[in-house]
């Protein structure tokens, strides 16, 4: 349970990363991400990629608004 949760994760930030690293490059940022899942539940692949697409959006917009 717990790798195929992982595989998943990775999978999903690996899908979605390029928009966040090209918003980090051009405002001069690095950053760090670290993920933790915490539910007894296995989740279904497009859930969890929706939650990181969600969370990489946030990320980008905070990163855009400290510019400012």
């Amino acid at each position: 349970m717990r790798n195929s949760i992982r595989r998943k994760m990775r999978e999903a930030f690996r899908l979605n990363k390029n928009e966040l690293i090209e918003i980090c490059k051009s405002n001069g940022k690095q950053i760090s991400i670290a993920f933790v899942f915490s539910s007894n539940e296995v989740k279904s692949f497009n859930l969890i990629q929706l939650a990181t697409q969600n969370i990489l959006k946030e990320i980008s917009n905070k990163i855009q608004g400290s510019n400012k």
